[in-house]
């Protein structure tokens, strides 16, 4: 767990202050996604696969059981707001994990280097939710789509 913690608040010290989320819905998707995927192959590549299985089991979990207590009808995670972070933490974290596994990670990280690699430190426009799923699904195309 301390190095969970330890990985999530250094992506949040690199990656979540390069990039800013336009100013509507999904902006907090953005963020979070990019925060969990890198976390997640931080420890991957820490403590293997079969840790990061176990740890994604906990993270489904914690999802669903905070799921299970919220009164407000849950967003999709390209329109998620100010709900409680176990929407675009825990679930974003299986989701991204998930896509990487399906796609690959060199596919995930040209999407997101597509989507926010000239937006860095820039000024507005900022980049949307819609405009990280669409990269995503660029990247998906040839494999889904046959």
């Amino acid at each position: 767990m301390v190095y969970y913690v330890v990985a999530h608040e250094m992506a949040h010290q690199w990656w979540a202050h390069q990039v800013i989320g336009a100013n509507m819905q999904g902006a907090t998707m953005s963020r979070k996604l990019w925060l969990s995927i890198r976390r997640s192959m931080v420890m991957e590549k820490e403590y293997g696969r079969d840790t990061m299985r176990r740890f994604l089991e906990y993270e489904m979990d914690n999802y669903l059981r905070s799921r299970g207590r919220e009164l407000l009808k849950e967003r999709p995670l390209e329109r998620v707001e100010a709900q409680q972070g176990y929407i675009h933490y825990r679930k974003g974290s299986v989701v991204m994990y998930y896509l990487k596994e399906m796609i690959g990670e060199d596919a995930v990280n040209r999407a997101l280097c597509k989507c926010w690699g000239s937006t860095a430190y820039a000024p507005p426009p900022y980049p949307t939710s819609y405009a990280l799923v669409d990269a995503l699904r660029a990247e998906t195309r040839p494999i889904f789509n046959t």
